[in-house]
């Protein structure tokens, strides 16, 4: 019988955390199985998987299966680039919401909205992705969550009646804000913005 593959020791104490494997450790596994070595390109692989999991809530940060998600679609009287340009701009983001921003547009850009803008304690977060005039994609987090938790936030923009049509999603491991909060901060404002 062939004696099974060794986890890596970090791995292990992360097993010992959350009371099963991660899905680092199962690729990790997986790659020795199949070759009866670890690879360079497993390795690779399987923090990258590891990481990946733990960003977008696979892996709970406190070991936590609560999960929460918030999914809207709005329509705004105003094309994808200039709804696109608005939410990545600093000044057309403080401009429509009446709070400070500062935004690093840029995939791994850092931004931080709502700094002293009640109800929110502020929300910081980094870029996941950007595809200009489509899709922007956020590791977010508000400021009265506890530190390490995050939340993902997806903008798809598409052409629609000669404006844009935002489909949302927040998908996290905390309690993410319902669409009364979205409504409040981000979509009334910029709706009335735009008809200004």
């Amino acid at each position: 019988m062939k004696d099974r593959p060794q986890v890596p020791a970090s791995s292990k104490s992360k097993q010992r955390v959350l009371g099963r494997p991660s899905r680092s450790d199962l690729i990790a596994t997986d790659t020795e199985a199949l070759t009866g070595h670890t690879t360079r390109r497993g390795v690779i692989a399987a923090a990258a998987m590891g990481l990946g999991a733990l960003v977008a809530g696979a892996i709970p940060a406190n070991g936590s299966s609560a999960y929460s998600s918030t999914h809207q679609e709005i329509d705004l009287a105003a094309t994808p680039s200039r709804v696109y340009g608005i939410l990545l701009d600093q000044k057309l983001f403080t401009a429509f919401s009446g709070a400070s921003a500062q935004i690093d547009a840029q995939p791994g850009g850092a931004f931080s909205l709502f700094q002293g803008h009640p109800p929110l304690l502020g929300v910081t977060g980094r870029i996941l992705e950007l595809v200009p005039d489509k899709r922007i994609v956020q590791a977010w987090r508000a400021g009265e969550w506890a530190p390490g938790e995050y939340s993902i936030v997806r903008f798809e923009l598409a052409e629609k009646d000669q404006g844009t049509r935002i489909v949302f999603d927040q998908a996290g491991t905390v309690s993410v804000p319902g669409p009364g909060a979205w409504n409040k901060m981000y979509w009334d404002p910029l709706q009335k913005y735009l008809a200004s």
